[in-house]
């Protein structure tokens, strides 16, 4: 437009006349028809690029169809495509009935891999199966003797489950008839351990009839509720090779005289399955001597968590028992009870227990001397040993473990141990016996509240163990010139120690720094139960940078009082600090 004799108006709130309006529609003319003009313009270019972009569009999807042939995945053989299918199955835990996880999910993405995820036999092998039930997750439901929940007697609340039951079992069926002759693993889950006879054989009739096909079958559920199990004879799992079974439950270690102790697992003849050479019994009510084992051919034996009235079944003497009867043994964990008046059998049956396999070993003692079965052991291929037991060094003879790591050292690679029941002298001992372990692990002893409790003589032996000293011992010779532990690359402390940031920053950094002698460090754990004393992040940084694997976690500054201003405020709860089970953070 040409300059307008307007332009001292614009912008601001002065009212136009007649006569001017008459003027500024005439000077409008002009500037608004050629307004028009651009507009058509513009409708003309937009109506050419989306033609154009339609044009492109179809042209593109038309070749991407055509190379979609020409795909590498599409061109991959169907044996591969169905090793890739087996690599997106869980590793944590077996395959659950979802169709967000594999291996339902790799139903959904076409026709071409649904047709060969549903024809592969092996990725429908494993499932788990959780029991249905009406319980809130978090929310302890106490039925001590199994008796119904008095809710299911309502048809309104009754009637939702059961036919959750009833989907779930139908989808077992399918799942479990897509597995050909496979081997099966399966996991049997109830988290409440009162659900009502009804749901389980549901449940059950889903799975029972595939049982000779059984090659890992884990049930963690109520022995009172898998009866049937129980009642399989030999010949109905001809190929069960793992069998995870569990007690009667015990609430608070106590029954009435009425409802004895029931005997499952004793008479079942799913225990002389001839390809069973795993077993794990947990919440332990029966006497696991008196199974009928083949167990000369056990190779794995996990016997955990004991009740008081069958404490005896899991007696030092009983657990020399076993370990004498299974000279095949592998991997073993043994949960032992503490009884006043154990000495009353004598242990073990001879001199010396073989055990020419055995590579993993763990022993959960409580307050039971196991100096003469810890002699008896003969266990040339021992490699990782966890042992815990809650009596003090000053009340027995000697350590127990002296003299079994003394044998063991040439084989030894990994120790979990709590050195708080250990006197200073015993606590180094056993490391010098250890020459050629690469992992340490301290953790605490723990103790089992339904045993029988003698209270220990004394106080606590090993208070003051990890301090500064010991880091110390980890990284300096003596004056032979041996270092302690040499070959140590991985340190994990998750019970509070007393050594100082600035002696774990030494540590770190000599056991990094290529000190002839000494194998490097990969990864160093350490719960502390204190806040930090200096900071360590930009010291530690270079090292995890190098590959280093350092988790380190510290207690929160107590800041709340009565009086708090921060009262109420999360952050001061959220602290960014590791937990075994949590993200790692240092």
């Amino acid at each position: 437009m040409d300059p307008s004799p307007f332009a001292s108006r614009i912008g601001t709130n002065y009212a136009a006349t007649d006569e001017e309006i008459i003027q500024l529609t005439q000077l409008l003319s002009d500037p608004t028809a050629k307004l028009d003009m651009l507009q058509k313009e513009i409708d003309r270019v937009h109506s050419l690029l989306a033609d154009l972009s339609n044009q492109h569009e179809a042209l593109s999807h038309e070749i991407e169809n055509h190379r979609a042939l020409m795909s590498p995945i599409r061109r991959l053989p169907v044996d591969v495509i169905q090793e890739i299918f087996a690599h997106c199955l869980p590793t944590e835990h077996n395959p659950i009935i979802s169709r967000h996880e594999c291996p339902i999910l790799l139903t959904q993405i076409c026709s071409g891999w649904r047709c060969i995820s549903l024809s592969t036999a092996s990725l429908w092998a494993s499932i788990h199966i959780p029991i249905p039930t009406n319980a809130v997750p978090g929310y302890y439901t106490p039925n001590p003797y199994y008796t119904p929940n008095p809710a299911w007697d309502l048809t309104g609340n009754r009637q939702p489950i059961l036919d959750v039951a009833k989907r779930r079992a139908t989808a077992v069926k399918e799942w479990l008839g897509r597995s050909g002759a496979c081997s099966l693993n399966i996991t049997v889950y109830d988290r409440e351990h009162s659900t009502p006879f009804e749901i389980y054989n549901i449940i059950i009739d889903a799975f029972i009839g595939f049982a000779s096909r059984w090659g890992k079958v884990i049930f963690e559920a109520p022995a009172a509720n898998l009866e049937r199990i129980a009642a399989l004879s030999v010949t109905d799992v001809p190929m069960l090779q793992s069998l995870s079974i569990r007690g009667k439950n015990i609430h608070g270690g106590f029954q009435p005289e009425s409802n004895p102790l029931i005997v499952f697992w004793s008479n079942s003849g799913i225990l002389k399955a001839p390809r069973l050479r795993d077993v794990s019994y947990s919440h332990v009510t029966e006497d696991f001597t008196a199974f009928p084992f083949n167990w000369s051919q056990l190779t794995s034996i996990s016997l955990h968590g004991i009740a008081w009235p069958a404490a005896t079944h899991m007696s030092i003497s009983k657990i020399s028992w076993i370990l004498e009867s299974c000279p095949s043994l592998i991997s073993c964990r043994l949960e032992v009870a503490s009884l006043p008046n154990d000495s009353i059998q004598p242990y073990p049956r001879s001199a010396s227990i073989s055990l020419p396999y055995l590579q993993n070993m763990t022993i959960h003692a409580g307050r039971v001397d196991l100096s003469t079965l810890c002699e008896a052991l003969d266990v040339p291929s021992l490699q990782q040993l966890e042992f815990h037991s809650s009596i003090y060094s000053s009340e027995q003879p000697s350590c127990p473990l002296v003299p079994l790591l003394r044998r063991t050292a040439s084989t030894m690679r990994s120790l979990t141990i709590d050195p708080h029941f250990l006197s200073r002298g015993d606590f180094f001992k056993c490391l010098q016996f250890c020459p050629r372990i690469s992992t340490l692990s301290i953790k605490r002893s723990y103790y089992a509240g339904d045993q029988v409790w003698t209270p220990p003589v004394g106080e606590p032996p090993g208070e003051h163990l990890l301090d500064d000293g010991f880091l110390y011992r980890l990284t300096t010779p003596d004056d032979e010139g041996n270092f302690l532990c040499p070959q140590l690359a991985v340190l994990e402390c998750f019970i509070g120690p007393d050594f100082t940031d600035s002696a774990l920053l030494d540590f770190i950094k000599a056991k990094r720094s290529s000190t002839p002698g000494l194998a490097i460090l990969k990864s160093v754990t350490v719960i502390f139960s204190r806040t930090q004393e200096i900071p360590l992040l930009g010291e530690l940084e270079p090292f995890t940078k190098d590959g280093l694997d350092c988790r380190l976690s510290y207690s929160p500054p107590l800041v709340q009082g009565p009086f708090s201003a921060s009262d109420g405020i999360s952050s001061v709860y959220n602290s960014n600090v590791f937990y075994p089970w949590g993200p790692p953070t240092f």
